[in-house]
């Protein structure tokens, strides 16, 4: 296996190190995060006989009294650096941590700034204001405010509004793509965020429909959409004879061009890093498994920037994908007849999905959504085959000789638009949890370090099916 025990234990180190840092602002246990990991390799070679579960359990132990007893900064603590003006994008909601001062916070990137603060460009920051308080996730605003970081840390970046104004981009490189396309609005803004990542035209009932029905996921470019145009490309250019090299590379470049017009989001990074992993694998013949590259890839994500830690993107994304190779690790249906073994797997994935992304659904977003086990499998398989050739379409359309084929693009794109609306009209699609959102839960920390630590311990999958609902509903309520 391609670097299995090291990679799981460096991001074990690295997230729960950097948990600490950037979250909870407590230095000290970075030394004491690091010091455990050393003493969890020492104490499995040199004692045998303990088992991986009784480690687990002392680990786990540790993590949740060190976080219970880690406080959370205050804007005290912060120290202003200077007044700033320029333009963020706006990644996510938070908590309101500041209680005291009644302020609303959100989490985003500072992408442009006058050329004598350079520094501070495509940093995060927590963002938080106390007039402010209908901003709008994943768009731009024009800023003025106060910068500033914390006297622990001088890379925990806040930026304390005084004044900001909605940015309209009307001529983004995905936006000429669609200009007269002559599909209807609906149809254009389904296969505007499903191929980009642009949610900027869905109407709020049509996002309230992907939501409650629990389709949502769909418009963020992941790994459906990396891996089904990398699957496309690869058969498109075994077709024009290419060797398997050059159709790896050839692939990955196309793809890295995709991965800018979605503006590189988390997902898109994580399903693209992870594919390079596997490629690079095979073109050097060194044999790797699928939880190696996802901690590999998580580890380069938080390498390339650390404030990752705090993206519910990098968690969101790290989660579901490592619980479904918990699930699916050594599964074997070759004794069942290939349909059939397809589609128990495609349950287990869709059931593995479901639970990874469970914690952050209920403690960020307040919502648990039953209704996607159904909906996922479903149109899964659907979108993946539709994917290609939405593209293919899209470029067609550019072409005012293919204008024929817009009722063959817009009659299976309406169809799933009518049963995502369905799934989540159903009166069990959707159940709030009761619980002040959070987006720094030690919870949906801890479901990622349990995987790591737990993987492979459970062999049979009946029990690996039984433990990870009962393990995420445990967490979820302590």
């Amino acid at each position: 296996m391609l670097l299995r025990v090291p990679t799981a234990i460096i991001l074990l180190t690295v997230v729960m190190s950097f948990y600490f840092n950037f979250v909870k602002a407590v230095s000290f246990n970075s030394d004491v995060l690091i010091g455990s990991t050393i003493i969890f390799l020492t104490v499995q070679r040199v004692f045998k006989n303990i088992t991986k579960l009784k480690i687990l359990i002392l680990i786990i132990g540790s993590f949740v009294l060190l976080c219970k007893e880690s406080e959370q900064i205050m804007l005290e603590e912060q120290s202003y650096l200077k007044d700033i003006k320029g333009i963020l994008f706006l990644e996510s909601t938070g908590e309101e941590r500041y209680k005291k001062k009644n302020l609303r916070v959100y989490k985003g990137r500072i992408i442009c700034l006058p050329k004598n603060e350079k520094a501070y460009i495509n940093k995060r920051a927590t963002i938080y204001s106390d007039i402010h308080r209908n901003l709008k996730v994943n768009e731009h605003y024009s800023f003025k405010g106060k910068l500033a970081h914390t006297e622990h840390n001088k890379s925990n970046l806040y930026l304390e509004l005084t004044e900001i104004d909605a940015i309209k981009y009307t001529h983004k490189i995905t936006d000429f793509l669609f200009d007269d396309l002559g599909l209807e609005k609906p149809n254009q803004a389904f296969l505007k965020a499903f191929l980009f990542g642009d949610k900027s035209e869905l109407t709020e009932q049509q996002k309230e429909s992907f939501v409650y029905s629990g389709t949502m996921h769909l418009f963020a470019v992941s790994g459906l959409h990396i891996g089904c145009l990398y699957f496309a490309l690869s058969l498109l250019l075994r077709a024009l004879c290419f060797s398997q090299f050059y159709r790896m590379i050839y692939a990955m470049i196309v793809l890295y061009g995709y991965l800018y017009l979605v503006n590189f989001s988390i997902s898109s990074t994580r399903a693209y890093i992870m594919l390079c992993v596997w490629v690079i694998s095979k073109i050097i013949g060194i044999r790797s498994s699928p939880f190696s590259i996802v901690c590999l890839t998580g580890i380069i994500l938080l390498i390339i920037d650390p404030q990752n830690i705090i993206s519910i993107g990098f968690i969101f994304s790290i989660s579901v994908v490592l619980s479904i190779i918990w699930i699916t690790d050594n599964s074997d249906y070759s004794k069942t007849s290939k349909p059939l073994g397809k589609f128990i797997q495609l349950c287990l994935v869709n059931y593995a999905a479901f639970w990874g992304s469970f914690i952050v659904l209920a403690k960020v977003f307040g919502l648990i959504v039953p209704v996607s086990l159904l909906s996922n499998m479903v149109l899964i398989p659907v979108v993946s085959i539709l994917m290609p050739f939405s593209f293919l379409g899209l470029i067609l359309l550019q072409i005012p000789l293919f204008t024929f084929i817009t009722p063959f693009i817009e009659f299976p794109l309406s169809h799933i638009i009518n049963l995502c609306a369905w799934f989540s009209d159903l009166s069990w699609s959707t159940f709030s949890f009761n619980s002040s959102p959070q987006i720094f839960d030690w919870r949906v920390y801890a479901i990622i370090i349990i995987l790591i630590i737990s993987f492979g311990i459970f062999k049979k999958p009946i029990i690996k099916l039984v433990f990870l609902p009962i393990l995420i509903t445990a967490i979820l309520l302590v």
